[in-house]
């Protein structure tokens, strides 16, 4: 039987629990703001992103 794995890039909207519940493997996104790249979930957390748009 195979087993199947559930990804999901990092700008999912999913808890930190369920991630861990449901062994979700999440993929963190890079992306350029102004003169700078960062890395989902190393640079910035999903509150931290909101900050950066403003």
């Amino acid at each position: 039987m195979n087993k199947i794995q559930i990804m999901t890039d990092s700008a999912r909207d999913i808890s930190y629990v369920d991630e861990e519940k449901y062994s979700i493997k999440v993929i963190p996104f890079s992306g350029a703001f102004w003169d700078r790249s960062y890395t989902s979930r190393v640079d910035f957390d999903n509150e931290q992103f909101f900050e950066l748009m403003a």
